[in-house]
């Protein structure tokens, strides 16, 4: 069973171009290099501390990823770059 801190989740999300977006929850928003949002985003409750599997399953579906290329994501061990192109490639995004 995997659990991830929600601080290095979002960490990870911040570092490869989402902003993001406080009220009811805290939304993550995949932005382009000038700003402009795209429809890929993903939301954290204000009081979770840790996601364990079946969150991390959601929230890799939401950013349009397999979980073990959404660990990879979180992991920096997928780049900024190669999300992009991944998603490019599923016809997703900008």
């Amino acid at each position: 069973m995997t659990s991830i801190k929600t601080r290095v989740i979002k960490r990870a999300l911040s570092k490869k171009g989402f902003v993001e977006e406080s009220s009811k929850h805290i939304k993550y928003i995949l932005c382009d290099e000038e700003g402009k949002t795209s429809r890929i985003f993903t939301i954290f409750s204000h009081g979770s501390k840790e996601y364990s599997d079946d969150l991390l399953s959601a929230m890799a579906k939401q950013l349009k990823l397999e979980k073990s290329e959404f660990i990879r994501f979180v992991e920096c061990t997928l780049s900024h770059e190669k999300y992009l192109e991944l998603l490019r490639e599923k016809k997703v995004v900008f």
